[in-house]
C-alpha cells in the first residue's frame, strides 16, 4: 500500500465502486464516500495528498430525500474547504460527466467547445491537476485508469518535484483530452451514418411498397 491514502468522492454508487476497485487493485489505499461533508472531514483528518472529486454532487438516493437534491458542498466547494484547512499541497483530479449532459450530445463542434471550456474552468482552480470526463473512461477504461493511477502514484512520491509534476500532467492531460474528443467525434459520426442508413432503408422500403401496391391495383383492373 502507498503511504498516503486517496480520497474518492462521487455521488453515483456505480462510479464510486468502480474507482475504488480499480485503485485498490493497483495497491492504492483509498477512502470512498458519496457524502461531501464526510469527504471534507476525512481529508483534513488524514492530511491527504490527492483526491478524486466528482464535480456535481446530488444527495444519495434514500427514502426521505428529494430526487435531484444537491448536496451542500459541490466539487469546487469541497476543494476550497480542504485547501482552507491548510492542505495547500493537496492535488485534485476532477471526474465529471457534466459537459456531455449539458450539451445533449449535439454536434461534435458544440460538444468540443463545451468540453474544453469546462476543462479550462476547472483547471484554473488551485490544486487541480487534471480533469477526466466519464465518457473517456467509458470509451477506454484500461487506458484511462492506467493514466489516472500513474498520476496518483507520482503525486504520492513527488514532494520535491510538485511543480514539475503539474507541468508534466498539464501536457499529458491535454493530450488525453484531445484523444477523448477524437473518440467522441468518431462515435457521433458513426451514429449519424447509422441513422442515415436507416432513413435510406425506410425510403427504399416505402418506394418498393408503393410499387407493389400500384402493380396489385393494375392486376385487379
Amino acid at each position: 500500500m502507498l503511504i498516503h491514502p486517496v480520497l474518492i468522492l462521487d455521488d453515483h454508487e456505480h462510479w464510486l465502486a468502480l474507482h475504488e476497485r480499480r485503485l485498490k487493485n493497483a495497491g492504492i489505499d483509498c477512502h470512498a464516500t458519496q457524502n461531501s461533508s464526510e469527504a471534507i472531514d476525512w481529508a483534513i483528518q488524514n492530511k491527504i495528498k490527492v483526491a478524486l472529486i466528482d464535480e456535481i454532487l446530488f444527495v444519495p438516493s434514500i427514502s426521505n430525500s428529494q430526487e435531484g437534491e444537491l448536496q451542500r458542498w459541490q466539487g469546487k466547494g469541497v476543494i476550497r474547504k480542504i485547501v482552507e484547512a491548510g492542505l495547500i499541497h493537496t492535488y485534485f483530479i476532477f471526474i465529471t460527466d457534466a459537459p456531455a449532459k449539458r450539451s445533449g450530445w449535439n454536434t461534435p463542434g458544440f460538444l468540443q467547445e463545451v468540453f474544453l471550456q469546462e476543462i479550462a474552468s476547472l483547471r484554473r482552480i488551485s490544486g487541480v491537476i487534471n480533469v477526466i470526463n466519464k465518457s473517456e473512461i467509458e470509451s477506454s477504461p484500461e487506458d484511462s485508469y492506467a493514466h489516472l493511477i500513474d498520476i496518483i502514484q507520482r503525486v504520492n512520491r513527488s514532494d520535491k518535484n510538485s511543480s514539475q509534476l503539474v507541468q508534466t500532467e498539464s501536457w499529458q492531460g491535454n493530450f488525453y483530452k484531445r484523444l477523448a474528443l477524437i473518440r467522441i467525434n468518431i462515435n457521433l459520426t458513426l451514429f449519424k451514418i447509422g441513422v442515415g442508413n436507416i432513413g435510406v432503408a425506410n425510403v427504399k422500403s416505402k418506394i418498393e411498397g408503393d410499387q407493389i401496391g400500384q402493380q396489385d391495383n393494375q392486376d385487379r383492373q
